[in-house]
């Protein structure tokens, strides 16, 4: 009996020497200053384009409303902030090919791509036996960590103008696409936040397939149309998402959330 007391009593204490304090965290309001701001929306003639700004990357969605396919030229694409240049990777790129070559991305005539872009130098080794791999520093940090530098960085933010350039070749023409974003507000919106890595981690389960109009997912949970989950990346919950439409393919099974962000079997989800 004194060895199983022994047991919960370690076992309380390990999960409490996990706890994080995050700090105080933001939320950030944009303009969206040579475009619409609801819904961070431009277009023309030949495409239309949406935004939405996470903590570490930049998420868009493209709709090439043109006869004729159009490619992103990677290469050539960039981030802006205060007027200085930056090389940008966008999704499917390894961390450890950030310099490399990024290929086109086509996009077919009346249709869409849902992809994402973040600075090249924000992605970072980190070291450690257990918590080692490849990080993103936040473009807009939301926590400021009990660091008063960070905080300072965060309620500087306000004002800042940022840009995202997207060359796109239709044709024998390359179009120059700059989009202009200023930081509104910062908002102060919770203090001394509180994180347990551990508690993330037990609770998850990984997406093992996609079959029959369900989500299958490790033990015995099933989701479907309709049903919401909290999508995890690391040791972060990223908020609860709603499906909305399940694909079944021979390629990819991808299960769409309400933001049009996509997850896929071996995500691990709660």
């Amino acid at each position: 009996m004194k060895k199983a007391i022994g047991i919960i009593a370690l076992l309380f204490i390990s999960c409490g020497a996990y706890l994080t304090n995050l700090g105080d965290q933001y939320d950030y309001k944009f303009n969206f200053l040579n475009g619409n701001n609801d819904g961070y929306t431009w277009q023309d003639d030949k495409i239309s384009i949406s935004f939405e700004f996470p903590e570490k990357q930049i998420d868009f969605k493209l709709y090439n409303k043109s006869q004729n396919v159009i490619k992103i030229i990677w290469d050539n694409a960039a981030f802006v902030f205060n007027d200085e240049s930056k090389k940008i990777i966008h999704s499917g790129i390894k961390y450890n090919e950030s310099s490399a070559h990024q290929p086109p991305t086509s996009i077919p005539p009346k249709s869409s791509i849902t992809d994402c872009i973040l600075p090249a130098e924000n992605i970072y080794w980190q070291y450690g036996s257990y918590s080692g791999g490849w990080r993103e520093a936040p473009i807009f940090p939301k926590y400021d960590k009990q660091d008063k530098n960070l905080k300072n960085r965060i309620e500087s933010m306000k004002g800042k103008k940022f840009k995202v350039y997207l060359p796109i070749e239709s044709g024998e023409k390359t179009l120059d696409y700059l989009f202009e974003f200023q930081i509104r507000d910062v908002v102060l919106v919770d203090t001394n936040v509180v994180e347990n890595p551990l508690a993330v981690y037990l609770k998850r389960s990984k997406i093992t397939k996609v079959q029959n109009g369900l989500i299958l997912v490790e033990g015995t949970k099933k989701y479907q149309v309709g049903d919401k989950l909290t999508v995890i990346r690391g040791e972060r919950e990223m908020g609860q998402v709603e499906v909305l439409k399940i694909k079944e393919n021979q390629t990819a099974c991808k299960i769409i959330s309400e933001t049009e962000r996509k997850i896929k079997v071996g995500d691990e989800i709660k």
